[in-house]
């Protein structure tokens, strides 16, 4: 299978039914079951895995895409967040533009800057347009 990312994986059903199984697969089979370490390729493993969690810098190095791909998940969700609180402060402060509502009052209640109002102000629909009102 395809995956895209230039690493070779390999899927095996670590529960699969035994039989014409290499012992040393065997032994890998049960760690991943987290059953009693046994073959010399499972004990290396594990050794090589506990090595592993207490370097820092190599724990990113075998950091899963899943565990990349829940960061990138919540960084876009922290992002849409900001985006769309950004967007209610737009909204309310058109909206109060549209009411004729001092500058000053609408700077202090959506906490933008009295210039970034005036440039909102020059894009903001002429009288009688319609507008968007939350």
């Amino acid at each position: 299978m395809e995956l895209g990312d230039g690493a070779t994986k390999i899927f095996l059903n670590a529960k699969g039914l035994k039989g014409a199984v290499d012992a040393d697969l065997e032994g890998f089979l049960r760690y991943v079951n987290g059953k009693v370490v046994q073959g010399q390729f499972a004990e290396a493993l594990a050794k090589e895995v506990e090595r592993v969690k207490i370097q820092k810098e190599a724990r990113r190095e075998y950091m899963t895409p899943y565990m990349q791909y829940q960061q990138y998940h919540r960084d876009g969700l922290e992002a849409g967040c900001r985006e769309g609180r950004r967007e209610g402060v737009l909204d309310m402060a058109r909206s109060l533009l549209a009411l004729n509502v001092p500058i000053d009052v609408i700077a202090q209640s959506s906490g933008m800057t009295r210039a970034e109002i005036l440039a909102l102000q020059e894009t903001a629909p002429e009288q009688g347009e319609t507008h968007r009102v939350i």
